[in-house]
């Protein structure tokens, strides 16, 4: 009876955590870091079709940043950036998801910031069915960092991606670093002339971990 009566209460927790989750809208003209900033972890960022500056961070939530009507007609748009497009930098676990976007890349001039996603701090997260494009900038840095930090990629497309930087890499890995690619495709992806050091599109530097799961690099070097 005990272990009925736990059992019941557990399951009474869980449905109330789940009822306190709320869905956030935002509409074009409106921010995403602000429903960002009032979420909880469980709530849902629902981004209706639209143009919208990058620069998002986490802050550590356990929260989904979802479009509404998919990257067809929602765009993160980094341009006017020169720090990444979205950040997991405070401990979020890994199913803090962005979901559902055109991402187009901010110009970081520091080699190894990352101008798309960036991950430290052994933080985690989820980038699902998004399209990433290259940054305003013909000389960026790294599309994605992780240092350290672990990434699943699921169902995203990357086309004409070139990394200019001294480290190489269009998606870069440093040691401790767990990286998963899913049903993506790599489309004339690679790491410029400008590198000294090139690493075509994935560079680890020490003892990091990469699992691809079909998926496919058309041209990339």
């Amino acid at each position: 009876m005990r272990f009925s009566l736990l059992a019941a209460a557990t399951a009474l927790i869980a449905l109330a955590s789940s009822a306190l989750a709320t869905d956030r809208n935002v509409y074009p003209g409106q921010s995403i870091q602000a429903a960002i900033n009032v979420s909880q972890n469980g709530d849902r960022v629902l981004v209706h079709p639209g143009t919208y500056t990058g620069g998002l961070l986490f802050n550590g939530k356990n929260i989904q940043v979802v479009s509404t009507g998919g990257p067809d007609v929602t765009t993160l748009d980094g341009s006017a950036l020169i720090f990444p497009c979205i950040s997991f930098t405070v401990g979020e676990p890994m199913t803090a998801t962005v979901e559902g976007f055109t991402v187009r890349g901010a110009n970081t001039p520091i080699s190894g910031e990352g101008n798309a996603v960036r991950v430290t701090a052994n933080s985690a997260g989820t980038i699902r069915n998004c399209r990433f494009t290259p940054p305003a900038s013909a000389f960026s840095s790294n599309l994605f960092v992780l240092n350290p930090g672990s990434l699943t990629i699921d169902g995203c497309t990357f086309t004409d991606i070139k990394s200019y930087c001294a480290e190489g890499g269009v998606l870069r890995m440093y040691s401790g670093s767990n990286l998963t690619i899913r049903n993506s495709t790599f489309l004339r992806c690679e790491s410029g002339t400008g590198c000294n050091k090139p690493g075509g599109v994935i560079r680890s530097s020490g003892a990091a971990s990469v699992v691809l799961e079909n998926s496919r690099f058309e041209g990339c070097r």
